[in-house]
């Protein structure tokens, strides 16, 4: 059972801080996956909500910061990776649901480069979650062929164990499909500012070489480069916890997204939120397209004027 998991795992964590065999809701104690990542069958009440959402407009990306784990664990006397251990369960039943409703795009933003600052003994329970998820999606691939899914790891990954490492390069070189359904990345550790200037020195280097004049660097280009490192705009924003912020993830791209700030922990999470959200984007779709046109019309002279 979860809770019996997670007790095995709080042994264990408490006698070494090295990275562990571990297990999550979805694994035996022998470490054999029970079931792949994701498979997560919907009860027959959120079928009906979710066939309803299917006649409303709905985005094809969205972005999820799974916030309030710890404060979730501490209001119930618990230690902080007791919470990463509910929250990590909630995050699948999210991207399941966000798969059935055809989303082909999820962002996750999984860990910060300003995690690393936490205690030891904070970061080695989200490291081994993240290697069991790596290692079901892994021995599950051929379910993730036939479903079309594909998993991308992003961010400055070098600065992981090597053990997060070689996992996370293993799930995407066995789940990659040039022409995926739905692509599932995971970014971190990530930041958005050291996104940018890794892109900032790229284009230096190019006008440096003289392979770009400085007029051509436009917003153009720069959405371009985002897309070529499988960073696009996005459409749809969910951080929970009531925090209302961004925390540097994705700030470039999501200008003109919806953004839902949700009062809740992510351990609290349920898919009545997620329906309240789908209908209150959709409700808003038009108002936002006009928007949208808008600020395409007002880029596009400005860039015409400074060319």
């Amino acid at each position: 059972s979860p809770e019996a998991c997670d007790t095995d795992l709080m042994d264990i964590e408490q006698k070494s801080p090295q990275i562990s065999k571990t297990t999550l809701p979805f694994l035996r104690e022998d470490g054999v996956t029970e079931r792949p990542w994701l498979d997560v069958p919907l009860p027959w009440h959120v079928k009906v909500l979710w066939w309803l959402l299917s006649f409303a407009q709905l985005p094809s990306s969205l972005v999820l910061v799974p916030d309030g784990n710890r404060r979730w664990a501490k209001k119930r006397g618990a230690l902080p990776h007791r919470g990463h251990i509910k929250g990590s369960t909630v995050l699948e039943q999210v991207q399941a649901a966000a798969l059935a409703l055809g989303i082909r795009k999820s962002f996750v933003y999984a860990f910060s480069i300003r995690n690393f600052e936490r205690p030891e003994e904070q970061k080695v329970p989200i490291f081994n979650l993240m290697n069991r998820a790596c290692d079901s999606i892994c021995n599950h691939w051929e379910f993730y062929q036939k479903k079309g899914w594909s998993f991308k790891a992003r961010g400055d990954i070098d600065l992981f164990p090597k053990e997060v490492r070689e996992r996370a390069a293993k799930m995407e070189l066995l789940t990659h499909q040039s022409s995926a359904k739905s692509n599932i990345y995971s970014c971190a550790p990530y930041e958005s500012r050291r996104q940018i200037t890794r892109m900032a020195l790229t284009l230096c280097h190019a006008v440096r070489d003289g392979l770009l004049e400085p007029s051509d660097i436009t917003e153009h280009l720069i959405d371009r480069y985002n897309e070529i490192e499988d960073c696009p705009h996005v459409e749809c924003y969910l951080r929970t916890s009531g925090e209302q912020r961004l925390s540097d993830f994705m700030t470039w791209q999501s200008e003109r997204a919806a953004i839902y700030f949700e009062k809740k922990n992510l351990p609290d999470l349920g898919y009545w939120d997620m329906f309240k959200m789908m209908l209150h984007y959709s409700a808003s779709s038009s108002s936002r397209k006009r928007l949208d046109d808008l600020y395409v019309k007002a880029r596009n002279r400005t860039e015409q004027r400074c060319s």
